[in-house]
């Protein structure tokens, strides 16, 4: 026993003079190697592996499987996850299987689902479902949906998702009007009137000969604020144009070009003196870009006006073309694929713009390229498909694996300070790839390029327009269950997997960008700065914080 208490003893001494001996406690969740391979898979988009992983013993692993497919979106995934959804012991891994459905969007998934909700005995995941039927509606869930009553107020939440995002699926009815607006008068949550007013808000901007008279019976004052402001939008009416003037003309001559693009924008485009203005700058090579691609889109929207012939039309686009400008190149390019007299006119000219999209640099300029190969389905009459970038970016995971879960960003900008908190749990490769840049100082003297009242603030791009990104592109990370509340950083995109360096950042409720955009952080101070950045707003570093 001496023997035995000397051993005991000798190595308490060893261990108390090697302190570093002692096991570090992991400051994210990504020491565990299988998790780094569930998420690794995920990024690579390799559907046919993650599978094994729904079958994983621990069920952390199976969630983290069920929600890879949130973001590959495969639908490859959904027999498993329908399996998954109604019979797995795991009530985490049945909602990730539910949410990762969602995600996909296929009503084949639909019979699945009900028989899920049928059986299902968590509040929570039932409310899941709920949403789910309506992300992946078709006539029976929709009529499901209609039918539905549920006196429970995480259930009425779920049912209202599902309701919503039907609409986004472009699934309405007046009587699911009327529905939501006895929710909004049942004096539901906070949470619940506010999306019910998007729903609402939505429902008259997709339907526009809807009788809006049913507002009337909307008990506005007493909702909450942010849900009187989403309502009271349909009422903003859009305001009067500037009237040209010598005196409007030296403003806009002298302010920065921010605001130049912004007082363009607000001209008549009615008026021959500001269309010749614009018609001079667009021309002007010397011109920011900025500027000439707001003198662009008023150009355009002057042909509505004036009888302007197709040849000459169509020369002042060749000259967007020529400038070897992306922005204003995809700006010439919306105009072609919505205007088939123009389309028509440039069938012999093809070749011409698929030797302008085949010079562009990918997948840096992919929004570019796809805006032209609209172009030119447009004119040709064949389907439009996007460009398929692959996989460029790999998640550097011993980077990863530094970070804290709790890790605060500061944004210093010429109107205060925003604080982030980085989500590197949810969004490891969008986190980390975020921190590389600040770490660089990329971001330093960079602008707010975008600024849209009610909805977003936008940076960070470093051409600063928004249509400039660096020589790869990132996946987007939806294997979570984050939504856009106010104070949401998200990343800009141009669709799914290819998100850069821009970021916004939300004033309020977004529920239409939930699973749609990356979101990778969240403010937890300074809101009230967010609130006041306009578009020319600087920013003047971002860098890490404790």
């Amino acid at each position: 026993m001496s023997k035995f208490l000397a051993a005991v003893a000798l190595a308490v001494i060893l261990f108390s003079c090697n302190p570093g001996a002692m096991p570090e406690e992991p400051i994210n969740r990504f020491s565990d190697p299988q998790l780094v391979k569930i998420y690794d898979l995920q990024d690579r988009r390799k559907s046919e592996e993650i599978i094994p992983f729904l079958k994983a013993k621990k069920e952390e692993h199976r969630v983290a499987a069920a929600l890879a497919f949130a973001s590959t979106q495969d639908p490859l995934g959904i027999p498993y996850l329908s399996q998954m959804a109604q019979s797995d012991q795991g009530a985490e891994a049945r909602r990730a299987a539910v949410y990762a459905l969602g995600q996909i969007g296929d009503s084949t998934a639909v019979d699945a689902l009900l028989n899920a909700l049928a059986y299902e005995t968590e509040t929570q995941n039932q409310a899941e479902i709920l949403q789910t039927l309506g992300k992946s509606v078709n006539q029976k869930s929709w009529e499901f949906l209609l039918q539905y009553k549920h006196s429970n107020a995480t259930l009425q939440y779920g049912w209202l998702q599902g309701m919503f995002g039907a609409l986004l699926n472009k699934k309405y009815s007046e009587s699911a009007m009327h529905f939501v607006v006895d929710y909004i008068n049942s004096s539901p949550s906070d949470s619940s009137a506010i999306l019910a007013a998007h729903y609402i808000y939505r429902y008259f901007r997709v339907n526009k000969e809807a009788d809006q008279s049913i507002i009337e019976s909307i008990k506005i004052s007493s909702l909450p604020q942010e849900a009187q402001t989403r309502i009271g939008l349909l009422n903003v009416k859009e305001e009067s144009p500037l009237s040209w003037s010598d005196s409007l003309k030296k403003v806009m001559n002298e302010a920065d070009v921010y605001r130049h693009a912004a007082l363009i924008q607000q001209l008549d485009p009615n008026n021959d003196d500001a269309f010749s203005h614009c018609n001079a700058l667009y021309k002007n090579k010397s011109v920011d870009v900025i500027v000439r691609s707001a003198a662009l889109e008023k150009i355009k929207e002057t042909w509505n006006y004036r009888q302007f012939p197709i040849d000459l039309r169509v020369e002042t686009l060749s000259i967007a073309f020529e400038s070897g400008d992306m922005a204003l190149q995809s700006l010439a390019s919306y105009v072609i694929a919505s205007d088939s007299a123009i389309a028509n006119y440039l069938k012999p000219h093809v070749e011409y713009l698929d030797s302008i999209r085949n010079s562009l640099s990918l997948p840096r300029q992919v929004e570019t390229y796809n805006d032209i190969s609209k172009a030119i389905a447009a004119i040709t009459g064949e389907e439009y498909s996007p460009y398929e970038i692959e996989f460029n970016h790999p998640i550097d995971w011993d980077f990863v694996k530094t970070i804290p879960s709790d890790q605060k960003v500061k944004i210093t900008t010429n109107k205060g300070n925003i604080i982030l908190r980085c989500y590197i749990d949810q969004a490891p490769g969008s986190v980390s790839n975020f921190l590389k840049l600040v770490d660089s100082g990329f971001y330093n003297n960079k602008y707010f390029h975008r600024v849209v009242p009610q909805f977003v603030i936008q940076g960070g791009c470093p051409r600063g327009d928004g249509w400039g990104s660096l020589d790869w592109t990132q996946r987007s990370e939806f294997s979570n269950y984050l939504e856009y509340i106010p104070g949401a950083v998200g990343l800009a995109s141009a669709g799914n997997d290819t998100e850069g360096v821009q970021f916004f950042i939300t004033h309020c409720h977004v529920p239409h960008l939930n699973g749609g955009y990356t979101i990778f952080a969240q403010v937890i101070e300074g809101i009230d700065v967010v609130e006041e950045i306009v578009v020319g707003d600087e920013i003047i570093s971002i860098e890490r914080i404790n």
